[in-house]
C-alpha cells in the first residue's frame, strides 16, 4: 500500500472520528471550507500547466482568457440545457477520478483506459449519491427538473460497479492492473465513509483526500520536477491569488444563502461543475504529456 494511500485512510477515518463533534451548520461549513481551499488550490496553477504541456506558447492573459470562457459557457449551459449539462458534468467527473487514480496504469488501448477510468470514477459518485438519495434526488431536481427514485441511484449503481469489476479483471488478466485487491480494500473505506457520513461531508472527505491532495503532489512534480518543502511552497504561493477569492467567494456565496440549504447545495454544485470542465481537460493534457 503507497504511503499517499496510508495517508489518506488514515485522514479519511480521522475526518469521519471528527464530524462527531460537528452539528449540521458546522459540519457543512468546514466541508466548503476544505474543498474550496485544497480542492479550489489543487486546479489553480492550471493555467501554468497549460503552458509548459502546449508545444506553441501563448501569453498567460490569453491562456486565462479561454479558460474563464470556458467556465462561463458550462455555466450558461446548465442554465440553458440543464439535464445535458448535469450528464456531461457527471461523466467528465467520473472519467477525470478515475484518470486521477489509475493515471500510473500502463493501458495500451484508448478505449479500454477510457471506459475503465470511467466506469470507476461514475461507480465512486453513484456509490456517494446512492447511500443519500433523498438528498441527492431534491438536487438533481433543483438542477435539471429530472425526478429520481432511489431505484434509478441503485441500478446506476449497480450497472457501473459490474462493468468496473469485468473490466478490471480483464485489466488483472492482462498484468496491467497487480493491486486488485487493495483497490477493492479503497472501494470499502470509502463506502463506509459515505454510508457513515452527509452527503457533503462524504463529498468533502473524496474529493480532498483522495482526490485533490494526490492530485496536486503530481502537479508540483511535474511542474517543479520533484516533490519537496520547497516546490509544494512554490506550489501554493502561485496559487494564493486564486485561493484568497475563491475564499472570499466562498464567505459572500454561504452568507447569502445560509438559510436555504437545499439551494445553497444545488448552486455550489452548479459552481463546482463549472470550474471542472476545464480542469478535467488541463490534467487530461498533463497525463497524456
Amino acid at each position: 500500500m503507497s504511503n499517499i494511500h496510508n495517508i489518506s485512510i488514515v485522514l479519511t477515518f480521522l475526518a469521519l472520528w471528527m464530524s462527531n463533534f460537528f452539528d449540521k451548520r458546522m459540519e457543512t461549513t468546514v466541508a466548503l471550507i476544505l474543498i474550496f481551499s485544497i480542492g479550489i488550490i489543487h486546479g489553480s496553477n492550471d493555467i501554468q500547466i497549460i503552458q509548459k504541456v502546449q508545444t506553441r506558447q501563448k501569453s498567460f492573459l490569453r491562456l486565462l482568457g479561454v479558460y474563464v470562457v470556458t467556465v462561463i459557457l458550462a455555466a450558461i449551459l446548465f442554465y440553458v440545457l440543464p439535464q445535458l449539462a448535469l450528464a456531461i458534468f457527471i461523466l467528465i467527473s467520473a472519467y477525470h477520478f478515475g484518470e486521477q487514480h489509475f493515471h500510473g496504469l500502463k493501458i495500451n488501448s484508448p478505449a479500454d483506459k477510457t471506459l475503465f477510468f470511467g466506469c470507476y470514477g461514475l461507480t465512486l459518485l453513484l456509490m456517494l449519491l446512492y447511500c443519500h438519495w433523498q438528498m441527492a434526488a431534491e438536487v438533481i431536481e433543483q438542477i435539471s427538473g429530472l425526478k429520481m427514485e432511489s431505484d434509478y441511484f441503485l441500478y446506476g449503481f449497480v450497472g457501473s460497479s459490474v462493468a468496473m469489476l469485468l473490466l478490471g479483471f480483464y485489466l488483472v488478466y492482462s498484468r496491467v492492473l497487480k493491486s486488485w485487491y487493495k483497490e477493492l480494500f479503497y472501494l470499502l473505506v470509502l463506502f463506509i465513509i459515505f454510508k457513515s457520513a452527509s452527503l457533503i461531508w462524504g463529498f468533502a472527505i473524496y474529493f480532498v483526500i483522495w482526490h485533490s491532495l494526490p492530485s496536486m503532489l503530481d502537479q508540483v512534480k511535474f511542474l517543479n520536477g520533484a516533490i519537496s518543502k520547497k516546490s509544494i511552497w512554490s506550489y501554493v504561493k502561485s496559487s494564493l491569488v486564486y485561493w484568497l477569492m475563491a475564499m472570499a467567494g466562498m464567505a459572500v456565496f454561504f452568507y447569502v444563502f445560509k438559510d436555504q440549504d437545499q439551494l445553497f447545495l444545488t448552486l455550489f454544485f452548479t459552481f463546482l461543475a463549472a470550474i471542472t470542465f476545464p480542469h478535467v481537460l488541463v490534467m487530461h493534457k498533463l497525463f497524456d504529456h
